[in-house]
């Protein structure tokens, strides 16, 4: 039975970013023709050499059947790609991040598990899709009420609350601030990226905290909602392990909320804090436990059924957030990733993300003396980024989680502004930043969302599920291809012969020769009797000097429009031909008869 992804997968599951130059010549991978007993393995290449390694090849030579770890590209779909072939037991590519090696595993599917893979299976068993969390939108509503709480009565409910302000007020500046912003609920909350789950983890803390000073503020007898505390610090707790699984960066974001919240209680409650508190450092552990147990049975191919069968002395327990921790406190390893100043999230990346105006309002917040709650949400803003900085690879995504903390300070500041300026200021300034704030946003959700690398899901778009003969697509200065749209059998039986033949090879940014080289090696070793499918960016000029026809019959070149690359931009030869324009900037596939 075959499946149909487009029901289950659609475009928002793609999530593309700006990468610096790698120093590292990016590897280049082969899945085999599994009706090929001498077919080709995983093939990493170099200037120096460049031969092929078969399975009956036992002997070491330049290359390695390993990843390599300068693939800064597979965040973006590695999640779904690696629970697509769990759920749906297909033939995928898992990164280094989710093997079990000497570096490796970095990855938590614990972590992960509650974004990805139930979902996924939800989709499976029940035909639905999963459109988003609303947990983030939440927390900022919330901050903004708690700030207006003199607004609205006491005695309301959370709740009310909400509705009250809803009804009686305009929506927050900050709340519309997230909704707008390319980085936020507009475009990137719709990926599956860690950083975005990340997030939801983040607003989900920030909500419990707001709970429990809420509690601590009700009533001044110590002994009020004690339970209720309990309970919110339990939840937490529980957040905290989940969230550290998922991505160990995690911490960073919540930490100056969890030591406000800490120093709450022991002014509060004195030595009875540590009573308190004992619960939740309980589930701590007992959360630990079970993420360690869960990555440990997945990455030795152990079923949670087999579980209570298993001899675990056998096994060595997995803690990814340690992996990940030791992995990145590399030097060496970050470089392989691409270097950048440690000033690139402050004077680049937040920029980028709010702009100049709203960028220099964020870090200026100290100076203009706002509430308690905006100074709280800008140094849950101001921390993780000044540690992140200190690790030399900095991308605008790691910021992702910040965002609900930044835009709850913007929005309060813009609020305050318009409230003690005059009416006819107002008018001229709020319209002059709303036109730059909507321009500079509709220009990163036309890049991010609709022009780099969106050929490339196009195009997969278009590959059928039932193929006569084997085909071989072969991507050549792309980012990663994800897999599981070609809906490849991991265990190759009778049952799938029209996919049982069908292969992938992704080149990533290797030069014209070795992607000359590729195809003469796969026309002599493999020996493969169908077609041969180049999809590479229109904007790569060195190809229109191959011999094509060297390769085989060109019987067929498509074009999948838009596609922008960056790593290969468009030239400017010819500015004012549309055709031209157009073709630079979509992705070309070749159907070639081997």
């Amino acid at each position: 039975m075959s499946i149909k992804f487009s029901k289950y997968f659609f475009q928002s599951f793609f999530s593309r970013s700006m990468h610096s130059n790698l120093k590292a010549q990016c590897p280049w991978r082969i899945l085999p023709h599994p009706t090929n007993k001498h077919s080709l393995l995983i093939v990493q290449t170099s200037s120096q050499c460049m031969e092929l390694k078969t399975k009956k090849d036992d002997e070491t030579s330049c290359f390695q059947s390993e990843i390599v770890p300068n693939e800064s590209r597979n965040e973006y779909f590695q999640g779904i790609e690696v629970a697509a072939g769990d759920i749906y037991n297909l033939d995928v590519l898992r990164t280094w991040e989710f093997q079990l090696d000497d570096k490796g595993p970095l990855r938590s599917v614990a972590g992960m598990s509650p974004f990805v893979h139930i979902p996924i299976q939800a989709a499976k068993w029940i035909h639905v899709t999963v459109l988003g969390s609303y947990l983030v939108d939440l927390f900022i509503l919330r901050c903004c009420i708690r700030v207006d709480h003199h607004q609205v009565s006491a005695k309301q409910t959370n709740i009310q609350k909400i509705l009250h302000a809803v009804q009686y007020h305009s929506v927050p500046t900050a709340l519309l601030l997230y909704a707008s912003c390319a980085f936020g609920g507009s475009l990137w909350s719709t990926r599956t990226i860690v950083n975005v789950w990340e997030s939801i983890y983040v607003s989900l803390f920030g909500l419990l905290f707001l709970e429990v000073l809420d509690r601590l503020e009700q009533s001044s007898d110590p002994t009020v909602n004690k339970q209720s505390l309990i309970l919110f610090m339990c939840i937490q707790s529980a957040v905290v392990v989940w969230g550290t699984f998922l991505r160990p960066t995690y911490i960073l974001f919540i930490l100056p909320l969890g030591i406000i919240e800490l120093a709450f209680i022991l002014v509060k409650f004195k030595y009875i804090s540590m009573i308190l508190c004992l619960p939740s450092v309980l589930l701590v552990f007992f959360n630990t436990f079970i993420c360690v147990i869960i990555d440990t049975l997945y990455f030795h191919n152990v079923s949670l059924l087999q579980a209570f069968q298993v001899d675990f002395s056998r096994f060595k327990l997995i803690y990814t957030p340690y992996r990940f921790l030791t992995y990145n406190s590399n030097s060496y390893h970050v470089s392989s990733h691409g270097l950048h100043s440690r000033f690139t999230h402050f004077l680049i990346n937040w920029p980028l993300i709010f702009g100049p105006i709203f960028t220099f309002r964020l870090f200026t917040q100290p100076l203009q003396r706002r509430s308690i709650s905006s100074c709280i949400a800008w140094i849950s803003v101001v921390f993780p980024t000044f540690v992140l900085s200190i690790i030399p690879h900095q991308e605008a995504r790691f910021l992702i989680p910040c965002l609900p903390c930044a835009c709850f300070v913007v929005g309060q500041s813009v609020d305050a502004k318009v409230r003690h300026t005059k009416r006819k200021d107002v008018s001229c300034t709020c319209i002059s930043i709303i036109v730059l704030w909507i321009f500079h946003q509709f220009i990163l959700i036309l890049f991010y969302g609709y022009l780099h690398q969106a050929g490339l899901f196009s195009y997969m778009r278009t590959i059928p599920s039932n193929v006569t003969g084997c085909v071989t697509h072969v991507f050549f200065r792309t980012y990663m291809p994800p897999r599981f749209l070609l809906n490849i059998p991991l265990e190759k039986s009778s049952h799938y012969p029209s996919q049982s033949c069908k292969s992938l090879i992704d080149l990533g940014g290797s030069n014209v020769t070795i992607l000359n080289n590729t195809i003469n090696h796969l026309k002599t070793y493999q020996n493969f009797s169908g077609m041969l499918k180049l999809a590479y960016p229109g904007s790569i000029q060195p190809l229109e000097n191959l011999l094509l026809s060297s390769w085989g019959n060109v019987v067929m070149c498509e074009q999948f429009f838009p596609h922008l690359s960056m790593e290969n931009p468009p030239s400017i030869r010819h500015p004012f031909v549309y055709e031209n324009w157009k073709s630079q900037l979509s992705l070309h596939v070749l159907t070639i008869k081997v």
